[in-house]
């Protein structure tokens, strides 16, 4: 494995150790904003080791577990971490995202964050 896929790997880990904390100090926004990084940030290293090329630029994490071959629970778990980038960032009709995240939901989010980081480790050491 690469420098760089190294790099992004523990980016990932510290965004998912971040969502951790969060989580555990209710402050439950950024706990699901994190999340969706640490997801990104794993499938992106995975796309450099398996594609051997730069990972896209997108927060699309649909995209990124389609074409890095992840089935329908990790397509899933993507799809409903994807709208987290922008939805946990900005208020939106008079809503900040603090009004819109509670401990379920934030927890549910975590979980699907880690089920990816597992599913991308066990694709790299393969």
């Amino acid at each position: 494995m690469n420098a760089e896929v190294l790099t992004w790997i523990r980016a990932a880990e510290a965004d998912i150790k971040s969502a951790e904390d969060l989580l555990k100090s209710g402050i439950y926004y950024l706990a699901v904003f994190c999340s969706h990084q640490a997801a990104e940030k794993m499938l992106k290293a995975l796309w450099l080791e398996q594609k051997q090329a730069l990972p896209p630029k997108t927060h699309n994490l649909v995209h990124l577990v389609t074409e890095l071959g992840g089935d329908e629970s990790e397509r899933r778990y993507a799809a409903d971490l994807t709208p987290e980038f922008i939805v946990s960032r900005y208020p939106m009709d008079g809503i900040t995202p603090e009004d819109i995240y509670d401990k379920t939901s934030a927890q549910r989010h975590f979980e699907q964050a880690r089920l990816i980081t597992e599913w991308v480790k066990k694709r790299l050491k393969s």
